[in-house]
């Protein structure tokens, strides 16, 4: 099954869930400081995501770079992320009582 991408169905799939990856490392966050804002929060996550997706799109459809190699590179991106914002949670004071300080 084709698209006009030219990617088989799956592919599609593949791109959208590795895309999503780096957004997991916004979960840790210095909750000390932390304030809820749906605006903020839709913003920090559709926007990053859009533009992660579009450049995976873009790059498999029509530079021709395997799938695999793209979602290999997300997938360290990703790691990277998440080691990086669970050391600096970790340096945070702890957030005691529910986020008020």
């Amino acid at each position: 099954m084709k698209n006009i991408f030219n990617l088989p169905f799956f592919s599609w799939d593949s791109i959208l869930l590795f895309s999503s990856l780096p957004l997991f490392s916004m979960l840790l966050v210095d909750y000390s400081k932390f304030t809820y804002s749906t605006n903020d929060i839709m913003l920090k996550l559709i926007l990053p995501f859009s533009i992660i997706a579009t450049i995976s799109f873009t790059c498999v459809s029509f530079f021709e770079i395997p799938i695999w190699q793209w979602d290999s590179g997300l997938l360290v991106i990703s790691v990277m992320l998440l080691i990086w914002r669970w050391n600096k949670m970790m340096q945070a004071p702890p957030a005691f009582p529910a986020g008020r300080a």
